[in-house]
């Protein structure tokens, strides 16, 4: 594994998409990870992508955690130690 990309997501189902279909269609000869954080969205991000991004880890809160929290999760279940980290502001 040579990069994590980590994306911290609340309801930004629409920006969430954009961000993963550019992920998908630019990122190339390098093996990569994308993991996805949502923290207790209601607009249906985590459904979104559980079916259109099925490779991609999905790590769902129940509630909106403060953002050094989100942080730690994201560390928690990479592979990696550095990588890159991503919040698609609405």
């Amino acid at each position: 594994m040579e990069l994590s990309i980590s994306i911290v997501s609340y309801n930004t189902k629409d920006n969430l998409r954009e961000c993963l279909d550019s992920i998908l269609k630019n990122v190339k000869n390098v093996e990569y990870e994308i993991i996805v954080v949502d923290n207790g969205s209601t607009d249906g991000s985590p459904n979104m992508v559980q079916r259109e991004f099925p490779n991609v880890r999905l790590k769902e809160n129940k509630t909106n955690t403060f953002f050094t929290l989100k942080f730690y999760v994201l560390m928690a279940v990479s592979k990696l130690w550095i990588g890159s980290f991503i919040h698609p502001w609405s």
